[in-house]
């Protein structure tokens, strides 16, 4: 019994001191792990990757005028302003792939709906001849929804059915136009100016 006593009082001695020192620790300390869980668990919700893919018809399809706008002021501001050249552009539904050439930089971007710069690219050299380019500041922004509606009611074609639209210079004219391509196996596509008139079935 007299050696179970001062045990027992070592134990509890212990213990205090434990509790004691738990107490008088600095609150960030404790607080440290659960910091750290929270941010572990809101990384966890980020979502990661490209953009989905929109269907023509989406409410936030950049072929739609409200959406290549924001498009056009994000290439304007990130690709030298309005008077660079832009020397390839690829529009589909749920994003848009260029390369402006700007003071002899090509700026590569992919552009998302609702304004956003999903990726920006900087390289020396022109990626193109300024005869075959054309300046940014002259892509209408109503010109792809304008086909798409013209195409719908010449040839029953949906928003739904374009699968992306590009930007050349014409050989013979000279003159900017609208290339339209369709999804699906037949890749026969349509020519229309580039404010958006004369949409034509092309071979």
């Amino acid at each position: 019994m007299r050696v179970i006593v001062p045990l027992l009082a070592a134990a509890a001695g212990a213990w205090g001191g434990y509790a004691l020192m738990h107490a008088a620790a600095p609150k960030s300390d404790r607080a440290s792990a659960g910091s750290g869980a929270a941010r572990s668990g809101a990384a966890s919700e980020t979502p990661s990757g490209p953009p989905p893919e929109l269907d023509g018809g989406d409410p936030k399809s950049m072929l739609r005028p409200e959406q290549l706008r924001k498009a056009l002021v994000i290439m304007r501001r990130d690709g030298g302003g309005p008077g660079a050249r832009l020397s390839y552009i690829r529009l589909a539904p749920g994003r848009i792939n260029t390369s402006i050439d700007a003071d002899g930089k090509d700026i590569t971007l992919y552009l998302a709906p609702g304004g956003q710069l999903y990726d920006r690219s900087e390289s020396s050299g022109g990626a193109g001849s300024p005869s075959d380019d054309i300046q940014v500041g002259r892509i209408p922004a109503g010109a792809p929804w304008k086909i798409v509606r013209a195409l719908g009611e010449k040839a029953g074609i949906r928003p739904d059915d374009v699968d992306y639209l590009l930007i050349q210079v014409d050989s013979i004219s000279g003159k900017a136009e609208w290339l339209v391509y369709l999804k699906g196996v037949n890749r026969s596509y349509y020519r229309a100016a580039l404010n958006g008139a004369h949409p034509t079935r092309c071979c």
